[in-house]
C-alpha cells in the first residue's frame, strides 16, 4: 500500500518541482505560445539553433525566459521585470 502510494505521488511531479530539487533551470524549453503569453518574444540570431529571447525590449537568456513563464503559469499574469519573476523565483527556493 505504501509502495503505491509512494509510485503515485512520483508520477505527480513536475518540471518545476524538479527544477527546486536540482537547483534551478538547465534547459526550459516551453512552446511559442507558452513564451508569448507570458510576454517572451523568440527572434533567430542567425542560425536556425540560435534563439534569442526578449521581455520588456530586452534581450535575456533562456533560464530568464523559463523562469517568466512559469512566473506566468502560477500568477496568471505577465511579470513587471525580469526582476520581479527572479526574484519570486529564488524566494520560491527559500534563497
Amino acid at each position: 500500500m505504501a509502495e503505491n502510494k509512494k509510485t503515485e505521488d512520483t508520477k505527480k511531479i513536475v518540471d518545476t518541482d524538479l527544477d527546486k530539487v536540482s537547483g534551478g533551470v538547465l534547459f526550459k524549453d516551453f512552446d511559442d505560445q507558452q513564451y508569448n503569453a507570458a510576454g517572451v518574444e523568440i527572434g533567430k540570431l542567425g542560425s536556425a539553433s540560435d534563439e534569442c529571447f526578449i521581455f520588456n525590449g530586452e534581450k535575456i537568456d533562456r533560464e530568464d525566459a523559463g523562469i517568466i513563464v512559469d512566473f506566468y503559469h502560477f500568477f496568471g499574469r505577465r511579470p513587471k521585470s525580469v526582476d520581479e519573476a527572479t526574484k519570486w523565483y529564488r524566494d520560491s527556493l527559500g534563497y
